[in-house]
């Protein structure tokens, strides 16, 4: 797991392979929030292209564990999909984001993703 972080475009691009584990996630957040790069209202980009879809429970174990994240409340996600079944499942992350004040949008291209969060005007 890593990331990189767009200072001009103000995002954060994570790289999460399909095995990530939820505490190694919160890993990868508190290296993100303690990286000098990293201000808030920074958006979060996630190319999930090539990568299998998880099942429900991975769906709601994440969104959980994300909602307990301190400085995740307000931030903006970008999912990027390639197949209807992914979709369906980050879009489940939409909706259960939503009670931890977590905007995310699915897409299936990263330029729309990309001006989603602004980063391209």
């Amino acid at each position: 797991m890593d990331y990189r972080i767009d200072l001009n475009a103000g995002v954060v691009e994570l790289f999460v392979p399909q095995a990530g584990s939820l505490e190694e996630i919160g890993k990868l957040f508190r290296r993100v929030f303690q990286d000098p790069g990293y201000h808030t209202p920074f958006g979060f980009l996630w190319n999930r292209i090539g990568l299998e879809a998880p099942s429900p429970r991975v769906v709601r174990d994440l969104v959980a564990e994300l909602g307990n994240i301190i400085g995740l409340a307000g931030t903006k996600w970008a999912i990027v999909v390639d197949d209807a079944v992914n979709f369906g499942m980050m879009r489940m992350v939409e909706v259960l984001a939503e009670a931890h004040d977590i905007q995310v949008g699915v897409f299936t291209d990263e330029m729309e993703a990309r001006v989603w969060l602004g980063a391209i005007p």
